[in-house]
């Protein structure tokens, strides 16, 4: 380890935003089937971690509003890469500086859990390839494969299985967030389904055909009668939820 004693990388990790988001229906394992176009964005968090000789996992940030436990995605993520090595030797001191809104479903906590796998697998010398990395992703929350890739991409299943997008025109965004309203994904997701769950039995949906229509009209095309395909988020179905 003598060669990594002051190593230290930096790692943007991007926000993302849901250009489409489609809820298909409610799967036996609790998460929910979901057809989806995700776009990562230029607003990032930034990490900055560094080796440290005794195998402790340390994580700081200039975020009051965050916990910097076991708890955090950063040290879930830095755990379970530095499990998957063996190498109980293997340590980093994490910084973590925050610009993306918490609780603004730009998946924040998910990008910085999969700059962290990034980043170590890089600075621990751990060649683990990509196939690897999505694996353990997965295992971290629904958005993490995503911020893996990242760019633009179609996602599937709970949003681990993912197809990139190739977009023919170009477009611009405007986000604005109030600073004092923060939301839990878990939460949205369970008012929605409390209120639309007669709607959304997976037994009569062909998930693959659902799949499909979305790559093969794309939400940005015109269908056989010329007209918009209209892009939409289920969880803004209304202000209720």
């Amino acid at each position: 380890m003598s060669d990594l004693k002051n190593k230290k990388i930096i790692i943007n990790a991007p926000a993302k935003i849901n250009l489409h988001l489609e809820i298909i229906g409610k799967r036996e394992d609790g998460f929910h089937e979901l057809a989806m176009v995700m776009q990562s964005i230029n607003l990032s968090d930034q990490l900055e971690i560094e080796i440290n000789n005794e195998g402790k996992l340390n994580l700081k940030t200039d975020s009051a509003n965050l916990d910097n436990g076991d708890e955090n995605l950063i040290i879930k993520a830095a755990r379970l890469i530095k499990d998957y090595s063996g190498k109980k030797e293997l340590g980093a001191n994490i910084f973590l500086r925050k610009n993306i809104p918490i609780g603004a479903g730009l998946a924040g906590g998910s990008s910085d859990a999969a700059g962290t796998l990034i980043g170590l697998n890089e600075l621990w010398n751990l060649n683990l390839n990509s196939k690897i990395l999505h694996q353990l992703a997965s295992k971290l929350g629904s958005d993490v494969p995503f911020c893996i890739k990242g760019g633009s991409q179609y996602c599937f299943g709970r949003g681990e299985i993912l197809k990139k997008y190739n977009f023919t025109k170009p477009y611009g965004l405007l986000l604005i967030k109030n600073s004092n309203i923060s939301i839990s994904t878990a939460y949205v997701y369970k008012k929605y389904y409390e209120k639309y769950s007669r709607f959304i039995d997976l037994s009569n949906i062909n998930i693959e055909q659902k799949r499909d229509t979305l790559k093969n009209l794309g939400f940005i095309n015109k269908d056989i009668f010329q007209k918009k395909i209209n892009i939409r988020n289920d969880l803004a179905e209304d202000s209720s939820i």
